[in-house]
């Protein structure tokens, strides 16, 4: 029988997922942003997460609309964690032991989602369950949402963000990927993700389902400000982290040449919440620094301090890629500096906003003529003509009203 939700009434959303805040990541962020900018008239929102958790309300005094419960994980193998900085090596054995346990089919949070089930079905007793969004990545937080859903006939909505199938960073076992796909193809009302490219490779893969589709993109949380003060060095910026194929190395040899060839002088490269898994060359050393993980709102004052922002994506074999980072890029209306494949997601709206210069992530001739091009503004004083109206729809509360919209058309009488 199909779920039956009647228009008008406050929504009783179930939010599934093992990234929440206080844990650090852009998955986190977007699942915050779900709960912070869905209207607060229209739904009330309690999340299921991992972890001892925070007292949410006094983090968040603004948001009214949701109760936050905190499950803790009792799964004997567990993923070792990132959060604390680490020297190259440990960092190295610390994600070929992740990779090594997923690979051999172990469910890192199998514990933690039996029990988030039993939580959901003590919440749907006394505050009727009318919808579950459940949160990739972790197959367990999707395969929970899912039986919470199928036990009480409710719409299930499945936030696949970067895809499962269509992952090259997906470390669980190709056959438990495509099991976990075909059960969301089978059991879903909506699925969305944060790019249109994944969401067409789930179709193509799955003409059965026929349920709608949303493109939700990640987004910035903050309000742009305008005006552009130049530094006296020129200051390239890059948040985030290095792995797998998104790698500084031929970013640091592209400098290195522009300084040999005294094309370039006076630069400075900050490096933002990095783990220690890089190598800086001696001939650099002097002109990178790393700075410790920043609080978001400090991270983006470090980015609007800047004249230029870096991106390095790394090659992939699947399209849609935008990078959770490149959105808080955009929302400082400063210069990028991409690395990336020049004819995904990314590229492409870097150039319909007009706010970069694009550079194929393995040529080093074109990353020089990136950096060259950004350096040319910088000792102009200027920034581009960037594309504001479209940047501004980029803020996490459209985003949230885009996913509002999608779960509308699921109510039966709108």
């Amino acid at each position: 029988m199909k779920p039956k939700m009647p228009s008008g009434k406050t929504i009783n959303l179930l939010i599934v997922t093992a990234f929440f805040p206080p844990i650090k990541s852009v998955a986190s962020q977007r699942l915050l942003s779900f709960v912070k900018y869905l209207p607060s008239d229209r739904y009330s929102i309690k999340v299921l997460t991992i972890g001892k958790g925070i007292d949410f309300q006094s983090h968040f005094p603004n948001i009214h609309n949701v109760e936050v419960f905190f499950i803790s994980n009792r799964q004997l193998l567990q993923l070792a964690g990132f959060d604390t900085p680490a020297n190259y090596l440990v960092h190295k054995i610390k994600a070929l032991y992740n990779k090594i346990i997923l690979r051999a089919g172990v469910n890192p949070y199998g514990k933690w989602a039996k029990r988030v089930v039993k939580k959901a079905e003590h919440l749907h007793r006394g505050w009727p369950i009318d919808m579950v969004l459940a949160s990739y990545p972790t197959h367990e937080a999707l395969q929970a949402g899912m039986a919470v859903a199928k036990k009480f006939n409710l719409h299930f909505v499945a936030d696949l963000r970067d895809g499962i199938t269509n992952n090259d960073s997906n470390a669980i076992s190709s056959k438990a990927a495509v099991r976990l796909e075909d059960e969301i193809a089978k059991n879903a009302s909506l699925v969305i993700s944060v790019s249109k490219p994944i969401l067409e490779y789930f179709h193509v893969k799955h003409p059965e389902y026929k349920n709608p589709f949303a493109e939700i993109r990640n987004g910035f949380d903050f309000e742009p400000v305008e005006g552009y003060i130049p530094n006296k060095d020129f200051t390239v910026t890059y948040a985030g982290k290095f792995y797998g194929e998104r790698r500084p190395d031929l970013f640091f040899k592209a400098i290195e040449s522009l300084i040999k060839r005294s094309l370039i002088e006076n630069i400075q490269i900050k490096l933002i919440g990095v783990p220690a898994n890089y190598r800086v060359p001696a001939a650099l050393e002097s002109k990178v620094t790393a700075l410790p993980y920043q609080p978001y709102e400090q991270t983006i004052k470090y980015l609007q301090k800047s004249d230029s922002l870096l991106l390095i994506l790394g090659e992939s074999k699947y399209k849609g890629i935008f990078s959770g980072k490149l959105f808080d890029y955009l929302g400082t209306y400063r210069s990028i500096i991409a690395l990336c494949d020049p004819n995904d997601v990314a590229a492409n709206l870097i150039r319909r906003c007009n706010t970069g210069f694009v550079a194929s992530t393995n040529n080093q001739s074109e990353i020089e003529t990136a950096v060259l091009r950004s350096y040319e503004l910088w000792k102009q004083g200027r920034q581009l003509p960037i594309n504001k109206e479209t940047i501004n729809a980029h803020h996490r509360r459209e985003q949230a009203a885009r996913l509002h919209n999608a779960i509308l058309q699921l109510t039966s009488d709108e």
